[in-house]
């Protein structure tokens, strides 16, 4: 599988370049998207020319394992013996370490998958707020850009974080791509309706569409990509929903009813949880909007009334709950792939 060549992003690269031309000193960047929208993908691009120090978080792993992993990557970017050989048990000792290496000079200090680095905590967002205003922000040149999937994490414990007030430049909240850069990328050889298709039905995901086979048709790569056995969609949803909310259950329980009942109010939602329509529900519709799973919408002559209700936004996740969940019991029933007749029938497909 071929790397696609970067399309789309122009506002976005350019409010992340401004630093390369700009002599103002430090900044902070927050950035976050869910998991496959191309973050990492857009920071290496955009400061592919300047140094960049990228260190990434390691999922369910404990803060221990994560110090650990960001010393070797220390190492491997700086090449020291004393860094190789760094220990703490004191995030503070690390982030001094890598600031004392970068001095003056100009560059960009990327924190990617953040929350994981943090072990979902705020213990290393207070460390860094100290080294910040101690040893990068008046001593070198740095843009640091924290990023995460978890887009509640990066929104509550980081843009609203008392330790960073104040301290955050630019916040960028990364979205899929639109119809016409992904007509203009990897469909731009295809029909417009062949890519318009493959588009309702995984959405904008750059990582959705470099997965697609250029010399098959569209049936091809559906039954390859979603239902033959073991295919990559076909465990796709747990991938992206567990590293998100893990296995907490009212989450998935709304994506669900919401799946089945395509829409449904507040008060709807508590019935079916069990929940009261307060604090907790609150806290579980807010997070799946900031996640991109699911999105509010009032009636047009009244939006603020109690009738607001929810429904899926995500088209991947749609197409998840009505044709690959489906699926799943006949392709782990001895069957190696279900052909498409059967797994997108025809009138409720089209």
């Amino acid at each position: 599988m071929s790397v696609q060549p970067f399309i789309g992003r122009k506002d976005e690269l350019a409010k992340l370049r401004e630093f390369i031309n700009d002599d103002g000193g430090a900044r902070i960047t927050a950035l976050f998207g869910r998991r496959r929208v191309g973050k990492t993908r857009l920071v290496k691009e955009a400061f592919k020319d300047i140094q960049l120090y990228h260190f990434e978080g390691i999922e369910g792993q404990h803060s221990e394992a994560q110090r650990k992993h960001f010393t070797k990557t220390l190492h491997r970017h700086t090449k020291k013996e004393a860094h190789r050989l760094a220990r703490s048990n004191d995030w503070e000792d690390l982030l001094i370490l890598l600031a004392e290496h970068i001095g003056k000079k100009k560059c960009v200090v990327f924190f990617d998958e953040f929350q994981w680095m943090a072990a979902n905590r705020s213990q290393l967002i207070s460390k860094l707020k100290y080294v910040w205003d101690n040893f990068f922000a008046e001593r070198t040149n740095v843009h640091l850009i924290l990023c995460g999937s978890v887009s509640s994490f990066i929104v509550k414990k980081v843009v609203r974080s008392k330790a960073l007030y104040g301290r955050i430049d630019n916040i960028i909240e990364l979205e899929a791509l639109s119809f016409p850069e992904v007509r203009r990328g990897p469909f731009k050889k295809r029909s417009v309706t062949e890519a318009l298709e493959y588009y309702l039905i995984f959405g904008g995901i750059p990582k959705y569409f470099e997965l697609y086979e250029k010399n098959s048709s569209l049936k091809l790569n559906l039954e390859k990509l979603c239902f033959t056995k073991r295919a990559f969609f076909q465990d796709e949803f747990s991938r992206i929903f567990i590293s998100h909310f893990g296995k907490t259950g009212h989450y998935q329980e709304v994506v669900e009813h919401l799946a089945n009942e395509r829409f449904d109010t507040r008060n709807g939602l508590a019935r079916k949880l069990n929940l009261k329509s307060g604090g907790r529900l609150s806290t579980i519709l807010d997070e799946l909007e900031m996640a991109g799973f699911i999105e509010a919408y009032s009636p047009v002559h009244n939006p603020n009334s109690r009738s607001q209700r929810y429904r899926i936004s995500d088209p991947f996740i749609r197409f998840h709950f009505k044709y690959i969940e489906p699926a799943k019991e006949q392709l782990t029933s001895g069957r190696k792939v279900l052909p498409l007749h059967m797994a997108l029938p025809e009138q409720s497909y089209r």
